[in-house]
């Protein structure tokens, strides 16, 4: 195991496939998990050098599914489920669970195993305010 604990960019030196070509990690890991409070969508939208099974992705849950709002810190913009979930589906990922955040796998993994996608994304949209009330 590494621990690699540096400032993550979706482009130049800190770009996550930069980092992550300093490690012995393989091309197909288990996991991605990104998580940083505004620029996730670019951050997994520039990784392109490697293929995780299954991605987790922080959204803002209270842009709602139809909205396609991507972050701009210059109008404070949130990034949606919507999206999130195209860029995932144009990676070759689908997504699975929403609880918040969006959990993808990697489509061919999805059908190794017969798994049967429900093409009507929209169901996975779970409102943020039942976990909080």
């Amino acid at each position: 195991m590494e621990i690699i604990n540096t400032y993550v960019d979706f482009e130049g030196q800190n770009k996550l496939d930069n980092i992550l070509s300093k490690t012995k990690l393989p091309f197909s890991f288990d996991l991605l998990s990104i998580d940083i409070d505004g620029y996730d969508y670019y951050v997994w939208k520039s990784f392109t050098n490697y293929k995780p099974k299954f991605v987790i992705i922080e959204i803002d849950s209270d842009v709602k599914p139809g909205d396609y709002s991507i972050y701009s810190k210059k109008n404070n913009t949130p990034t949606g489920f919507s999206a999130v979930c195209e860029l995932g589906i144009k990676k070759g990922y689908f997504p699975i669970f929403h609880s918040g955040n969006l959990l993808f796998a990697d489509i061919n993994l999805l059908s190794k195993f017969d798994f049967k996608l429900n093409l009507d994304i929209n169901h996975l949209y779970c409102d943020p305010k039942i976990f909080y009330y």
